[in-house]
């Protein structure tokens, strides 16, 4: 079922070496170097990698006019690892600005019973839980 929808053996295949020294070992060696090129972020996050202790790259820019050159190089390199065709890239982008919020998830279920109730009534745009206790969310986006 798997290769029926999501077609890169790549992916596929980082599976079932992903909690291995070796799967660590080739971010570290390879992936990385090539990650480092495109002017990524390193990730400072709380979560390392359980052999080598290696934090991970974030997609985050503060511009997509001024850091163009870096979006494109990282979609070319998702291109090269995994087969996919990169995208077209926009020649121009609209800017949404929307305001980041973080939020204890206890302090969620204090008033509301569930997670889809809490993202409805705060009109949430996206979110991502950093931690298995937190949820940090963008509001304030009308499309």
């Amino acid at each position: 079922m798997g290769d029926e929808f999501f077609r890169s053996q790549a992916f596929l295949d980082s599976f079932e070496l992903i909690d291995t020294y070796k799967f660590e070992y080739l971010l570290s060696d390879w992936l990385f170097p090539l990650l480092k090129g495109t002017g990524l972020n390193i990730s400072r996050g709380q979560v390392r990698s359980y052999h080598l202790g290696l934090s991970g790259y974030q997609c985050q820019w503060t511009s997509t006019e001024n850091e163009r050159d870096c979006i494109i190089a990282m979609l070319e390199l998702i291109e090269h690892v995994t087969g996919w065709h990169a995208p077209t890239f926009p020649s121009k982008f609209i800017e949404i600005k929307g305001v980041r919020r973080s939020i204890v998830l206890s302090d969620i279920f204090k008033d509301i019973s569930n997670l889809d109730s809490f993202l409805l009534k705060n009109n949430v745009f996206s979110f991502v839980f950093p931690t298995s206790k937190s949820i940090n969310y963008t509001t304030g986006i009308k499309l």
